[in-house]
């Protein structure tokens, strides 16, 4: 669906609701609907880059606060959080190497641009005479953190009958962003194309080891399972995800089902 724009140029765009953004297994729309769409930008020579966007569901986590001197009620702020939209900017080359194999290459940028990142600092209550502005301590001021990091990205893809085949990996150097500490990203996708018919069915097993952990152990697998049917420029698809994380919500076994449309 890409436009010829001249000068070995081309555009394209994509967008989606779905019932639950999950990201590597994780939901980030508190297992509701989110509304995402992209655009992208590609030369001939197999340079691209692209920016896409998810809305989020916001944290309403509240604290009070004695901000002020004299203040006899609290004031209510909301804790720190991400905000309510991820917008992903990416860079990067892919081709093919050899015959049947391709490379993809690049880096991308997760930004979330309405975080709410600054957190209240309290000192502790004094144990003898529990003199406390609020139950959770004196209110001292803000600290600020970073939301937004970078990951660059590698994989390859092959291709064997109706089967296409992808290996990756991403991986989050040391940021703030990410708890002063890198992240590691493995995933393999399959997709096969039943012939004749729109049905694709879809499989994806990911590995993450570091501060973007799921689970206290620093590590967690993730999958999915799935059936995609393309009619024009629109599919819908359905999909089984789960991981060995914990079994909370966010990170529970889910059924999602996208209707997405590229042009």
């Amino acid at each position: 669906m890409a436009a010829e724009i001249g000068g070995g140029f081309s555009v394209s765009g994509n967008a989606a609701v779905t019932t639950d953004y999950r990201f590597r297994g994780v939901s980030f729309s508190d297992e509701d609907i989110a509304i995402q769409g992209g655009l992208d930008l590609e030369h001939e020579s197999g340079f691209y880059a692209g920016i896409w966007g998810s809305s989020l569901e916001e944290d309403d986590d509240e604290i009070l606060l004695f901000a002020r001197p004299g203040l006899v009620q609290p004031e209510i702020y909301k804790a720190g959080n991400f905000g309510h939209t991820e917008i992903d900017i990416y860079v990067g080359w892919s081709g093919e190497i050899s015959s049947g194999v391709g490379l993809d290459v690049g880096v991308l940028y997760y930004i979330y641009p309405n975080a709410r990142n600054r957190t209240p600092v309290f000192t502790p209550c004094d144990p003898l005479t529990q003199n406390c502005a609020s139950s959770q301590g004196t209110f001292t001021g803000f600290t600020d953190f970073d939301t937004d990091y970078i990951e660059p990205y590698a994989s390859l893809s092959y291709t064997i009958g109706p089967a296409e085949l992808t290996t990756g990996i991403a991986y989050a150097p040391d940021q703030s962003a990410i708890g002063d500490d890198d992240n590691l990203y493995l995933y393999g996708d399959v997709g096969v194309g039943i012939p004749n018919t729109p049905i694709t069915i879809n499989g994806h097993l990911g590995y993450t080891n570091g501060s973007l952990s799921a689970d206290t152990d620093d590590d967690y697998l993730d999958w999915l399972i799935g059936i995609d049917v393309a009619v024009g420029p629109m599919t819908l698809g359905v999909a089984y995800v789960d991981t060995n994380a914990p079994d909370v919500p966010g990170l529970d076994a889910t059924i999602v089902g996208t209707l997405g449309i590229s042009f």
